[in-house]
């Protein structure tokens, strides 16, 4: 997944210790226009940190790499 170009994966860490991850994929051109198909597979934030932005700033990264 990380050596594929149609794959995004980002984390979030605090002081070395993962506190959340997303996951996307752009499937390229869709089938009824000039725009690229992408799908975010997964995201997580842990318990501890939700409600912090570290989601928001997950997805807002997935979006930009999408654009």
């Amino acid at each position: 997944m990380l050596q594929n170009s149609s794959w995004y994966l980002a984390v979030a860490t605090v002081q070395d210790a993962l506190i959340g991850y997303i996951a996307a994929q752009d499937y390229g051109r869709g089938l009824r226009g000039s725009f690229s198909v992408g799908r975010i597979h997964d995201r997580f934030v842990a318990p501890g940190s939700r409600r912090s932005g570290t989601g928001r700033a997950l997805v807002e990264s997935a979006f930009a790499w999408a654009r």
